[in-house]
């Protein structure tokens, strides 16, 4: 009859822990102002790669 709820605690969690995620890559983009594109594109491409890893397992973190 009742549908099972969604654990709800564990998507907001998820959720903040995400948005402070994307909030330190934003300003660790932003605050690069001396490096060089290398330099930058190889932090970006490690951050996506933590990214990727974060969303297949979330609560490891």
């Amino acid at each position: 009859m009742f549908k099972k709820p969604l654990n709800t605690v564990a998507i907001v969690k998820q959720t903040k822990s995400f948005n402070v995620f994307m909030l330190y890559l934003h300003n660790l983009i932003a605050f690069m102002p001396f490096k060089s594109n290398a330099e930058k594109d190889l932090v970006i491409w490690s951050l996506f790669e933590k990214l990727k890893s974060y969303q297949k397992n979330p609560l490891n973190l």
